[in-house]
């Protein structure tokens, strides 16, 4: 059974699923990103750009997470916390 927890932030809204190890769908107020999916269990952050591109963070743990959702700017915290300290692919089937 998985239970859903809607939180709205003021930088924008997210679902959280099974808080431990599920996974979080993230819809920023940002002019740089309109989605962000990150799955617990495997450490993974999907993070979808205004321009249509698609990139995948792996490594990702939980707590760098909940400060993502907190920053006032989630493009500035991504380009500074995210992108230098974990691997990255970016999906190439758009």
């Amino acid at each position: 059974m998985s239970t859903m927890v809607k939180i709205t932030t003021t930088n924008g809204e997210a679902k959280l699923m099974s808080l431990l190890g599920g996974s979080v769908v993230f819809n920023p107020k940002s002019t740089a990103v309109t989605e962000i999916v990150y799955v617990g269990s495997n450490k993974h952050l999907t993070v979808t750009y205004t321009n249509g591109g698609k990139y995948y963070y792996y490594g990702v743990e939980f707590p760098t997470v909940i400060e993502l959702l907190g920053a006032d700017s989630v493009g500035s915290f991504i380009a500074k916390q995210i992108k230098p300290n974990y691997e990255c692919i970016k999906d190439t089937t758009n």
